[in-house]
């Protein structure tokens, strides 16, 4: 069984649907959405699903929770630190 690379949201959704052999399209439809782009562009890290969407991700992908909160936590944490240190070196 491969290991599920967990750095990022976008790691796991991907790694998760593949095992589950989903395309896109499945994935989408099986949420609700008309169109693979999203799934796409949760997946290349464009943009995150809606927060009632990943409670619908965690059921479909068979994803733990905690894991995932866990991730989500560590990426807004880095982005939140990089926007500090933009508008501190604006302020030196």
């Amino acid at each position: 069984m491969k290991k599920i690379k967990k750095n990022t949201l976008s790691d796991i959704l991907k790694q998760s649907r593949n095992k589950l052999n989903m395309s896109q399209g499945d994935l989408a439809k099986t949420l609700g959405y008309t169109s693979p782009q999203f799934i796409s562009n949760w997946e290349r890290g464009i943009s995150s699903p809606p927060l009632k969407t990943i409670c619908k991700l965690v059921n479909v992908l068979s994803l733990d929770p905690d894991e995932v909160i866990e991730v989500m936590l560590i990426e807004e944490e880095k982005t939140l630190r990089k926007a500090l240190e933009t508008r501190a070196r604006k302020y030196k």
